[in-house]
Protein backbone atom coordinates (compact mmCIF):
# COMPACT_ATOMS: atom_id res chain seq x y z
CA UNK A 1 0.00 0.00 0.00
CA UNK A 2 1.39 3.33 -0.80
CA UNK A 3 0.25 5.92 1.69
CA UNK A 4 1.41 9.45 1.21
CA UNK A 5 3.84 11.17 3.39
CA UNK A 6 1.55 11.84 6.60
CA UNK A 7 2.62 13.37 9.93
CA UNK A 8 0.25 13.28 13.04
CA UNK A 9 1.69 15.50 16.13
CA UNK A 10 0.26 14.57 19.23
CA UNK A 11 0.85 17.24 22.27
CA UNK A 12 0.21 16.00 25.28
CA UNK A 13 1.09 17.89 29.03
CA UNK A 14 2.99 20.41 27.11
CA UNK A 15 5.14 18.16 24.92
CA UNK A 16 5.15 17.59 21.61
CA UNK A 17 5.37 13.73 19.43
CA UNK A 18 5.72 13.61 16.14
CA UNK A 19 5.20 10.50 14.00
CA UNK A 20 5.88 10.99 10.45
CA UNK A 21 4.52 8.09 7.27
CA UNK A 22 1.66 6.75 9.55
CA UNK A 23 -0.12 3.66 7.16
CA UNK A 24 -3.75 3.16 7.33
CA UNK A 25 -4.25 6.79 9.04
CA UNK A 26 -7.84 7.72 9.08
CA UNK A 27 -10.31 10.23 10.39
CA UNK A 28 -10.81 9.43 14.12
CA UNK A 29 -8.11 7.53 14.86
CA UNK A 30 -6.42 7.92 18.52
CA UNK A 31 -2.94 6.79 19.45
CA UNK A 32 -2.25 6.00 23.06
CA UNK A 33 1.07 6.90 24.73
CA UNK A 34 2.11 5.45 27.81
CA UNK A 35 4.42 8.28 29.33
CA UNK A 36 4.18 6.85 33.29
CA UNK A 37 7.37 7.51 34.49
CA UNK A 38 8.65 9.88 31.73
CA UNK A 39 7.59 12.97 33.25
CA UNK A 40 8.46 14.45 36.06
CA UNK A 41 5.09 15.31 37.51
CA UNK A 42 6.04 17.26 40.45
CA UNK A 43 8.46 19.49 38.44
CA UNK A 44 5.79 19.70 35.45
CA UNK A 45 3.10 20.49 37.77
CA UNK A 46 5.88 23.47 39.58
CA UNK A 47 6.02 24.55 36.04
CA UNK A 48 2.75 24.93 34.74
CA UNK A 49 1.73 26.59 38.38
CA UNK A 50 4.35 29.18 37.69
CA UNK A 51 3.21 29.76 33.98
CA UNK A 52 -0.07 30.08 35.18
CA UNK A 53 0.46 32.98 37.58
CA UNK A 54 2.09 34.80 35.20
CA UNK A 55 -0.63 34.58 32.80
CA UNK A 56 -2.82 35.62 35.55
CA UNK A 57 -0.57 38.62 36.21
CA UNK A 58 -0.92 40.15 32.84
CA UNK A 59 -4.54 39.65 32.51
CA UNK A 60 -4.81 41.75 35.38
CA UNK A 61 -2.62 44.38 34.40
CA UNK A 62 -4.16 44.56 31.09
CA UNK A 63 -7.83 44.48 32.25
CA UNK A 64 -6.08 47.31 35.13
CA UNK A 65 -5.47 49.54 32.58
CA UNK A 66 -8.33 48.62 30.14
CA UNK A 67 -10.51 49.65 33.15
CA UNK A 68 -8.91 52.81 33.34
CA UNK A 69 -10.67 55.63 31.67
CA UNK A 70 -8.28 58.24 32.08
CA UNK A 71 -5.33 55.82 29.97
CA UNK A 72 -8.25 54.69 27.52
CA UNK A 73 -9.04 58.22 26.75
CA UNK A 74 -5.43 58.97 26.28
CA UNK A 75 -3.46 56.53 24.84
CA UNK A 76 -3.59 55.93 21.18
CA UNK A 77 -5.91 53.21 19.49
CA UNK A 78 -3.08 51.05 18.57
CA UNK A 79 -1.79 50.60 22.30
CA UNK A 80 -5.07 50.14 23.38
CA UNK A 81 -5.58 47.49 20.46
CA UNK A 82 -2.07 45.87 21.70
CA UNK A 83 -3.58 45.67 25.29
CA UNK A 84 -6.80 44.30 24.12
CA UNK A 85 -4.18 41.81 22.24
CA UNK A 86 -2.45 40.90 25.15
CA UNK A 87 -5.53 40.81 27.68
CA UNK A 88 -6.75 37.24 25.05
CA UNK A 89 -3.65 36.16 24.66
CA UNK A 90 -3.44 36.14 28.76
CA UNK A 91 -7.21 34.32 28.54
CA UNK A 92 -6.25 31.66 26.13
CA UNK A 93 -3.00 31.04 27.96
CA UNK A 94 -4.78 30.79 31.73
CA UNK A 95 -7.54 28.04 29.88
CA UNK A 96 -4.51 26.34 28.26
CA UNK A 97 -2.16 26.22 31.30
CA UNK A 98 -5.51 25.22 33.78
CA UNK A 99 -6.46 22.05 31.27
CA UNK A 100 -2.57 21.19 31.26
CA UNK A 101 -2.13 20.72 34.87
CA UNK A 102 -5.97 19.22 34.71
CA UNK A 103 -4.73 16.48 32.88
CA UNK A 104 -1.57 15.83 35.08
CA UNK A 105 -2.25 12.44 37.36
CA UNK A 106 -1.68 13.10 41.39
CA UNK A 107 1.78 13.16 42.45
Amino acid sequence: MNVPNRKLRIELCGFSICLFNLDGVVGGAGVALDLSGVIDVAAERKRLTKDLGVAQKEKEQAEKKLGNEAFLAKAPEKVVVGIRSRLTAAEADIARIAGQLGSLPEA
